[in-house]
């Protein structure tokens, strides 16, 4: 009872706070058995959106108005479906309008007036996008119809609709379209509403053909003679899509005019040429159609140079125009010489200038066309501004190049201290060797006799009885030279400005002598008879002995002055003349018996007989070596000096001019073969220009040239000339040369070109060489490798660069090899132009050339035997690396010994002398061979 109570009380409380509500709603209608009761409904809201909740009173009134509050009642909802009815509590969730009545089950009453209830759609969170018609032509429009449903599925109208659809579509408002055939979404969305949009599907169809299109399978830009080709078509409405099921015929060039027919709309190319192929679309569509120009085009582009020719050599002006042309039958895309890009004019034809340098200057033609291919073409040129000019009736002398070497001897070439006569090694021991072979007596002819009187030094009493007389004068000593001996000579030569100091010493010296001893003399006797003194003259008695006078050393000095200009003989004269004589000594005389004859004293006939010589006036050792050893060396030793000094400058220039003549040839020598082929005849002409003397050495310059007989079908300018390098030369540019090693032969690279030249010009490197054994052990398939080369220019030496470094070039070279690749022999033609870092070579006693690196290298090749193929372009990308086998390679033949009794007089035949410890240098447009002489 206590609950219900408090329901009563509530329901009296709320009964009076709904009057108003009750009058707005219009409720009061009741409807039941108990018609003194009525149940009025009242809503808390009449207008509600979906999901919104709505609370129902319902008041139950006595007839007196006055609320029951212990009454149950229930809430009716018409229609039922869209809300949920718990207790007095309205769920709503369908959108739409409902009528709301309370009953009173127990009094079987119900409201038939009741309330209305109008649910409205949410917030939309859906939309839905509808086309009509959903499949289109391309080009053709569709409607779009948009609907939004809220969370309960309550579809919401009076929206404003964006319609978005995929990339491609075209919206025009309510309204889209497509081009391109596909399926495309459309959706339709709101304006700062986040909704779930459910597109539709927009199916577009090709529409009617507006263009056919000609497919040629393979499709290249370029077609080589036999491809074929298989010609198709496709059909495209004006919007590019493909259009399936529709005919067409082609047309196609007239079969066998470069084209052949091979199968069904297939053809094959036979010939290069640009060929229409045609498709027309059957009716209704017979206007519409496509072609195609095919070309056949397997050739790059055709460059030809027309100046310089091949072979050309420029002087004077550097400025060097080339010109060409350049065709293709599919047309040029890019012309580039030397890596520049040049024009061509309406017919192909182009120029460009180049500013030559010295040596050999390479041109580069690239020409590609506008379908991959392209062709290149080399072509080099010498330039300089001079040239020694070379025909076919130059000779030696015409080639002649002044001072074009210098010879460069040390002080030990002069003389080195060691004098083996075995091996002349240097001028002093060849001054010894002629020394020696000199004929002195003979030449200084004979000497005396010489005669010398010792005064006073007879002095004797002869032992004749009765008389005792005494013996009395002069003793005369006559010498005569039977012969004598100059033992070996050793000199000493040392180098000064302007000449040469030489000591010469010959040790011993010795005289065979043939001595007289003749006395002067007469006996005095005294008679007793009378008491005088009486003189009585002998008959000049003398005896004869021979000894030998040995001088030790006979030692002289000389300083000549030597040099030679240019045009003019050699100068050598002597001056400053000394002679010292050492150790002079004579063989003693031993006992010497003189017969004093016979005389007349006092009427008697007296044989006086034989004494010891030195009884009569001494120790005649003692007398020699007093008066007679000196003076008479003085006489023996001068006619000698007075010929040394003459001789000794003679010999010491003829000696010079022997070497010199060494270095003076005009004959042909035969230069050995180059990789087994044959050799050549060289014509050789040198002569001493100048000598010059200073304190290190010796300086001999040398005119020189070589030549050949002409072997080759060229007409060149002629041998290069450097002529100061286009002013990269130093001003006074001169031959330079080390101390060591001592001696040295600088030659201009002018005349080392010239040799070349004349190698080049005697045709000796145009024919074959076999050089299959540089690729054995290489890794190339190729075998039987043959190169004969034909160069339109000599190989050539040039230091004209700014590192003044040599480098070996040759232009425009012609190579013709044949070889072996797999089991066919090859044969190719290879144009190139090469320029690599070396240059002349010693080591040892050897002399070549040496390749170090290949610093410029470039060339066209060509297919002669035409059965390369493929095989092409693996060669002739193995050609630089091939080449490149040269690279650190030598080629060297040994310096020949000298056989200097074949050049020198006075020397034996055999005695030979060789250069060894070679070197190499190279300044200034100068190369340097030095080594020690043996």
């Amino acid at each position: 009872m206590g609950k219900r109570n408090v329901l009563l009380v509530t329901h009296a409380w709320i009964f009076a706070g709904l009057i108003m509500v009750y009058v707005s709603c219009g409720g009061g209608g009741t409807s039941g058995n108990e018609a003194s009761f009525t149940v009025k409904t009242s809503i808390s809201k009449s207008e509600v959106k979906a999901g919104e909740e709505v609370t129902v009173e319902c008041v139950v009134l006595d007839k007196s108005g006055t609320a029951l509050g212990d009454t149950q009642t229930s809430v009716l909802v018409t229609p039922a479906e869209g809300i949920a009815v718990e207790d007095h509590l309205l769920k709503t969730s369908v959108a739409n309008t409902y009528k709301v009545q309370c009953e009173a089950p127990s009094l079987n009453i119900t409201d038939e007036e009741g309330a209305t209830l109008v649910v409205l759609p949410s917030d939309p969170v859906e939309t839905s996008a509808k086309l009509d018609p959903d499949q289109v032509e391309a080009g053709e429009r569709a409607q779009v119809l948009c609907s939004a449903k809220d969370k309960f599925g309550n579809e919401i109208s009076d929206l404003t609709f964006i319609v978005e659809a995929s990339e491609g579509v075209v919206v025009e408002g309510d309204k889209v379209w497509a081009g391109k055939v596909g399926q495309y979404q459309v959706r339709c969305g709101l304006d700062g509403v986040q909704a779930n949009e459910v597109p539709a599907t927009l199916t577009v169809v090709p529409s009617k053909p507006a263009r056919v299109e000609l497919v040629v399978k393979p499709d290249y830009k370029a077609y080589s003679i036999g491809d074929e080709v298989t010609l198709d078509y496709k059909v495209f409405d004006r919007f590019d899509n493909e259009v399936q099921g529709v005919g067409a015929s082609f047309d196609v060039p007239k079969v066998g005019a470069g084209v052949s027919m091979t199968g069904q709309n297939k053809f094959r190319f036979d010939a290069e040429g640009i060929y229409l192929f045609r498709v027309v679309l059957s009716a209704p569509y017979q206007d519409i159609s496509d072609e195609k120009n095919l070309l056949c085009d397997q050739s790059p582009p055709t460059i030809t140079i027309l100046f310089p020719d091949r072979g050309q050599m420029f002087v004077e002006d550097a400025s060097v125009t080339v010109k060409g042309t350049i065709s293709d039958i599919g047309g040029i895309k890019e012309v580039l010489v030397n890596n520049n890009p040049v024009e061509l004019d309406e017919k192909g034809y182009f120029e460009y200038r180049i500013l030559s340098k010295h040596g050999l200057n390479p041109i580069v033609i690239t020409a590609s066309d506008l379908y991959g291919h392209s062709s290149l073409v080399t072509r080099g040129y010498y330039y300089s501004t001079k040239f020694l000019t070379v025909t076919e009736k130059t000779k030696v002398e015409d080639m002649v190049l002044p001072e074009g070497a210098m010879v460069y001897a040390g002080q030990k070439v002069l003389d080195d201290g060691d004098h083996d006569p075995s091996h002349p090694n240097d001028l002093a021991t060849i001054v010894e060797i002629l020394l020696s072979s000199l004929d002195l007596q003979s030449m200084v002819g004979a000497l005396g006799p010489f005669s010398f009187t010792i005064p006073n030094v007879v002095k004797a009493t002869l032992p004749i009885p009765g008389v005792d007389p005494g013996l009395y004068g002069d003793l005369e000593i006559q010498a005569r030279v039977i012969g004598f001996r100059v033992g070996s000579p050793r000199d000493g030569l040392r180098c000064r400005d302007g000449g040469l100091n030489t000591n010469i010493a010959f040790s011993p010296v010795h005289f065979d002598l043939e001595l007289t001893f003749i006395l002067h003399a007469y006996l005095k006797a005294h008679n007793p008879l009378d008491g005088k003194d009486y003189i009585y003259p002998l008959l000049d008695p003398s005896t004869k002995t021979t000894t030998g006078l040995t001088i030790g050393t006979l030692a002289i000095s000389l300083s000549l002055d030597i040099h030679k200009l240019p045009d003019q003989e050699l100068y050598v004269k002597g001056k400053d003349f000394q002679a010292e004589v050492k150790d002079i000594s004579i063989d003693p005389i031993g006992s010497l018996v003189v017969d004093l004859g016979s005389v007349d004293i006092f009427g008697q006939h007296i044989n006086l007989g034989q004494y010891d010589l030195s009884s009569l006036v001494g120790n005649v050792d003692d007398l020699i070596a007093q008066y007679v050893l000196n003076p008479l060396a003085n006489f023996l030793i001068q006619p000698l000096i007075n010929l040394l000094e003459p001789v000794v400058t003679m010999l010491i220039g003829d000696a010079i001019k022997q070497v010199m003549g060494m270095l003076t040839i005009n004959q042909s020598v035969e230069l050995p073969p180059i990789l087994g082929a044959q050799g050549t005849t060289m014509d050789v002409n040198s002569s001493v220009s100048s000598l010059l003397f200073t304190a290190d050495g010796a300086r001999v310059g040398l005119n020189a040239g070589v030549a050949t007989k002409k072997g080759i079908d060229k007409n060149p300018l002629g041998s290069i000339l450097r002529d100061g390098c286009i002013r990269l030369d130093p001003e006074n540019l001169m031959y330079a040369f080390d101390h060591e090693p001592p001696l040295q032969i600088g030659a201009k690279y002018d005349l080392v070109n010239e040799l070349l030249f004349m190698i080049w010009w005697s045709g000796m490197l145009h024919q074959e060489f076999d050089l299959s054994s540089m690729v054995e052990g290489q890794g190339l398939p190729i075998e039987n490798l043959r190169v004969t080369p034909d160069l339109y220019l000599p190989p050539i030496i040039d230091d004209c660069n700014e590192q003044f470094q040599p480098r070996i070039q040759v232009g425009d070279a012609y190579l013709d090899l044949k070889f072996n690749l797999g089991n066919a022999e090859q044969h190719l033609g290879v144009w190139l132009q090469l320029e690599v870092t070396g240059g002349i070579n010693a080591s040892g006693t050897k002399i070549g050339l040496r390749i170090d690196k290949i610093s410029f290298f470039q060339m066209e090749a060509y297919d002669i035997g035409g059965n390369m193929g493929d095989l092409m372009n693996m060669v002739v990308g193995a050609l630089p690396a091939l080449l490149s086998m040269a690279e650190g390679q030598e080629f060297m033949f040994d310096v020949p010994e000298i056989d200097l009794g074949q050049v020198i007089q006075g020397v034996p035949q055999g005695t030979t002398v060789r250069l060894t410890n070679l070197m190499t240098k190279s300044e200034h447009g100068v190369f340097v061979l030095g080594g020690d002489l043996q």
